[in-house]
């Protein structure tokens, strides 16, 4: 309904979806859902009908309270004023471009998209939107463009060249220290290849975990539940992928192993406790695997693409506070501060200038989280949840709440690839913390777990609305 904001949900040519980027002052939209309106055959707009004429069409739609869409709810009485404001404005504006745009291009043929001059009846298939564009929104403030295939390009160059950039790094100051306790470069591939390992075990328990809650929680309730309870539902399944991450770190920490796991304890325990410098490499190089595989789709990578991205930056950031000790110390010491980088970054050997010492590991580290694992954060969750919020009304309306539409567990894989991955960009920084800290930060989570889980059981559904999606009133 017309209460928030509206996003471009697909586009039928390069040129709709830049002049949407060039002349909407307030644009928002992720290219991933043209992929998702024809996986899913979501369904028909009055877009689809003038991209069948040839028209540069932009499909526009609201994203929240999705679920009102062609039920007694949705009415005037619905909709607020900043939402009619927010669509009019860039509508209006998008008019006035479009209309003094001298590269203003023909209508589209046959060649160019195959739906052109056909009609249902002459189609065995819908071959829906294709843009052949990536986009995003920032902040609803700009709207990011790229050739698909530039794009894929991109993230597929990203996935490779970062970890390599974030070895090199670490390599760089090793060598230059020439300290015979910092690692080669055979233990520090093998440390953070331990560590990705683990980090993929993570993401993988984690999508098993979202679907595993979404279908002894989640599924067996009325879909209408989770129109009302949305953020509920997301924030449940998200930190339901999180979890088996997080009780595993806890368990690469303790002392004994369940007997189910000491068979290969050995193997996860070659990564030093408390070590955050190999769990960065490690986190980062699982996350740019998940990105190298997402490049065959390049509007999945965004997703995942800034904390690729900055992991390095980060690094480098680290790196040169840790270089810039005071040139009074001991050299020894100085020689040690590097070996650390790559070993036990807690635990620094005491010298003269301890103090001082200690403040610049500590700025260091605060700096490294910031590129590392805030920007990323900022840059990234606000799509994310908007992106999610459509995509779960897209799968309910799909079947999600119907086991034989085979999508009844697609909400709980999907939060559960996002938590599971998002929280991969915490290890580095639990590392820091001592046991006993992280076992009292993963019980909170556990804790909050627990409650969103009464919640979700609890919370009641309006029998009487949202009569859609097959649902009886």
């Amino acid at each position: 309904k017309a209460s928030s904001k509206e996003w471009l949900l697909r586009s039928n040519s390069p040129y709709a979806a830049s002049a949407y980027a060039r002349f909407a002052p307030s644009p928002g939209g992720f290219s991933i859902l043209e992929r998702l309106f024809h996986r899913l055959g979501a369904g028909y707009t009055d877009a689809s009908i003038y991209a069948r004429l040839g028209v540069h069409a932009m499909d526009l739609a609201y994203v929240h309270d999705s679920y009102v869409y062609h039920t007694p709810a949705d009415n005037v009485d619905a909709a607020s004023s900043e939402g009619l404001q927010h669509e009019g404005t860039n509508i209006l504006s998008i008019i006035r471009g479009v209309a003094e745009d001298p590269g203003f291009p023909k209508p589209l043929t046959r060649r160019q998209s195959p739906v052109v001059g056909r009609w249902s009846n002459e189609l065995h298939y819908d071959p829906s939107m294709d843009s052949g564009t990536f986009y995003v929104s920032m902040f609803d403030a700009s709207l990011w463009t790229l050739p698909s295939g530039v794009a894929s390009g991109l993230f597929f160059a990203t996935a490779i060249l970062s970890p390599l950039a974030a070895f090199g790094i670490l390599m760089c100051f090793w060598e230059s220290t020439r300290h015979s306790s910092a690692p080669n470069l055979v233990q520090a591939l093998r440390l953070s290849g331990v560590e990705a390992v683990c980090c993929l075990a993570y993401v993988a328990l984690g999508v098993a975990s979202g679907a595993l809650f979404d279908v002894v929680v989640i599924s067996w309730r009325d879909v209408r539940i989770w129109y009302g309870y949305q953020g509920l539902r997301l924030l449940f399944l998200s930190l339901s992928g999180a979890l088996p991450g997080i009780l595993l770190e806890l368990l690469r920490r303790w002392g004994e192993a369940p007997m189910l796991l000491r068979c290969c304890w050995p193997l996860v325990q070659n990564s030093a406790f408390g070590t955050d410098t190999t769990a960065l490499l490690g986190a980062l190089t699982a996350t740019a695997v998940l990105l190298l595989a997402s490049s065959l789709n390049a509007h999945v990578g965004f997703a995942i693409f800034w904390s690729v991205l900055f992991a390095p930056v980060g690094l480098l950031a680290e790196a040169l506070i840790l270089a810039s000790l005071p040139s009074g110390g001991d050299p020894g010491d100085r020689e040690a501060s590097f070996s650390l980088l790559a070993t036990h970054p807690g635990k620094l050997p005491l010298r003269r200038d301890a103090e001082e010492d200690d403040t610049r590991r500590m700025v260091g580290a605060v700096v490294r989280d910031v590129f590392a694992v805030l920007l990323p954060l900022i840059l990234q969750m606000p799509q994310l949840f908007n992106l999610l919020s459509v995509l779960t009304y897209i799968v309910d309306g799909s079947g999600g709440g119907d086991a034989s539409a085979g999508l009844g567990v697609s909400n709980g894989v999907l939060l559960g690839l996002s938590g599971a991955t998002l929280a991969l960009m915490f290890v580095p920084v639990s590392r820091r913390l001592s046991f006993h800290n992280s076992l009292l930060a993963a019980l909170v989570v556990y804790f909050a777990h627990m409650v969103l889980l009464a919640l979700c059981l609890f919370v009641s559904a309006d029998a009487t609305a949202y009569c859609y999606f097959m649902r009886e009133c």
